[in-house]
């Protein structure tokens, strides 16, 4: 009888333990930097839009890659998420990487409109390869598209923005630039 009573004890503490584990878990993407860039309320509205993904973190990429590419974020270890005035209404806006099961990537931006949030699918990237890509800002200026254009929808061959823009593509081989104009967005290709 003694055995089996802890037999019992033993499974209850294991189970215990599990569980803790697991809300644990849950808990540490809070304290990545990537989320700690996040508002608790666009956080909320993500999870409500896109519920089957959830943000790119820190532990994605590999300790060398955010080592050679933090010094292209200001020093900040998250290669997946960037803020900025992207639709030129003086409101911080952001700008990120989310990631399905499969490790697909999508770009995403929130723009903050009238205390709300007006999220902006702005490229799939289709790839099943988690930690390889990247989000920045870009300062307002002069821009144009290395191949000179193409005849993708929203691909212009040259554009002089008074705003900031998102910059998006593969570590050390690719970068889009998307920049929003009137009520919509336009990219551009600026390296390859």
């Amino acid at each position: 009888m003694n055995r089996i009573i802890i037999l019992v004890i033993s499974i209850s503490l294991l189970l215990y333990s599990c569980a803790s584990m697991n809300s644990g878990s849950e808990n540490l993407n809070e304290l990545d930097a990537c989320f700690q860039q996040i508002p608790s309320s666009l956080l909320t509205s993500l999870k409500q839009l896109y519920s089957d993904y959830r943000i790119v973190t820190v532990s994605d990429y590999f300790k060398g890659t955010i080592e050679r590419e933090k010094q292209y974020h200001d020093g900040n270890e998250c290669l997946s998420v960037t803020k900025g005035d992207f639709d030129g209404n003086k409101k911080t806006d952001f700008a990120l990487l989310v990631t399905d099961v499969s490790g697909n990537e999508m770009l995403i931006v929130a723009r903050n409109k009238n205390n709300s949030w007006v999220i902006d699918k702005l490229l799939d990237f289709n790839q099943g390869r988690l930690g390889t890509s990247y989000v920045n800002t870009l300062p307002p200026g002069n821009y144009a598209d290395v191949w000179g254009g193409g005849k993708e929808i929203g691909r212009v061959e040259k554009f002089s923005s008074d705003k900031q823009g998102v910059i998006t593509g593969t570590i050390e081989s690719s970068g889009v630039a998307f920049f929003f104009t009137e009520d919509r967005w336009i990219h551009i290709w600026l390296s390859d």
